[in-house]
């Protein structure tokens, strides 16, 4: 298959979990959630207390963080 037809699967879940944490984040912060997908994701990640970015999934984690704070241009930062 060429290149240009084939979508790489860590893009295609990079773009679901940033989609999930902007959907997200208003629903948290105000002190619920509905999405179950990224409500664990983020719940996996508190209970790893060693976790460091070296995949997509953690930068985005961190990003989330960063975003719950308010911080949303450190939170820009680490997404581009």
């Amino acid at each position: 298959m060429p290149i240009h037809q084939h979508l790489n699967a860590d893009s295609v879940e990079a773009a679901f979990i940033i989609s999930s944490m902007l959907f997200e984040m208003p629903n948290i912060c105000a002190g619920g959630s509905s999405s179950k997908f990224f409500k664990k994701m983020i719940e996996n990640y508190e209970k790893n207390h060693f976790v460091s970015m070296e995949s997509n999934k953690d930068i985005i984690y961190f990003a989330a963080l960063a975003l719950e704070k308010g911080e949303w241009r450190n939170c820009y930062d680490l997404l581009m």
